[in-house]
């Protein structure tokens, strides 16, 4: 019984914006992998299928990290969404400004709780 009450006592709770943020950021990737099907993504290149896979992929493990209030999880959001914002910088009819509005918020929410993750 002890156990439980120290194991409780040891849990970080994960504030309700992170989990608001990550929720909006599980929803921000899935027009992305529904874009992989389409004929933009061949119109891009071969490379961009691989490309919106492995970045949903890398985003939706550090949205899992970030839920469970653990620090690296920030970190490689962070480099991730920056990364992938200037690779579609650079192929200017696919980037727009309202491509910021969620990984900013995701961002700014982890690393505003960065101090008490794990």
């Amino acid at each position: 019984m002890t156990d439980d009450i120290n194991t409780n006592k040891n849990r970080i709770q994960t504030p309700t914006l992170i989990y608001v943020a990550c929720i909006l950021g599980f929803l921000n990737t899935v027009p992305t992998l529904l874009l992989w099907t389409t004929e933009l993504a061949y119109m891009v290149g071969e490379w961009y299928k691989n490309f919106l896979l492995l970045s949903s992929l890398l985003i939706w493990i550090s949205l899992a990290g970030i839920m469970f209030m653990r620090r690296w999880a920030v970190v490689i959001f962070s480099l991730t969404i920056t990364v992938t914002q200037i690779i579609l910088y650079k192929y200017n009819d696919i980037w727009s400004y309202t491509s910021l509005i969620v990984p900013v918020i995701v961002i700014l929410a982890g690393w505003f709780y960065f101090k008490k993750m794990r």
